[in-house]
């Protein structure tokens, strides 16, 4: 007894297939912030992440399966980025909302030095986390960290 994998395919009119889509992003979207959030409760293990490396090898994997696969990763894809996009992360649109939002509620604008330190430190720590986390992915599948 096992499980193995079936892909169904059904047929669906174009406001039919919107009205799926919608409830769709919102399931993927809380199964990206799942995995995001358990990274700091550790339900999620630094080994299940990965960079733009690992990502792109996952992009090549799934491809060889079929592009029924393939397509049904685009949109997982295009949810994980906007979303990853909205957090506040200094140099991310998330963070530039921030100081928006400070500018609003103080009624004068952050100094543009400051804002622009903030974002440029708030860049390299996120290239750093990408590197490390591809790094970390690659040393577990090589079996160099347990």
């Amino acid at each position: 007894m096992g499980i193995s994998f079936v892909y169904e395919h059904e047929e669906y009119g174009f406001f039919e297939s919107l009205g799926k889509a919608w409830p769709f992003s919102f399931y993927l979207c809380d199964l990206i912030l799942d995995a995001l959030g358990g990274l700091f409760t550790g339900s999620t293990q630094l080994k299940d992440m990965g960079g733009t490396v690992t990502a792109v090898a996952q992009i090549a994997e799934i491809s060889q399966m079929g592009i029924s696969y393939f397509l049904l990763l685009l949109p997982l894809l295009a949810m994980n980025l906007a979303l990853f996009n909205v957090l506040p992360i200094p140099s991310l649109d998330g963070a530039r909302a921030v100081f928006v939002l400070i500018e609003m509620i103080f009624r004068k604008p952050v100094n543009r030095k400051i804002e622009g330190w903030i974002h440029t430190v708030g860049l390299f720590l996120l290239l750093g986390l990408v590197i490390f986390f591809d790094i970390y992915h690659f040393a577990v599948a090589a079996r160099l960290l347990i």
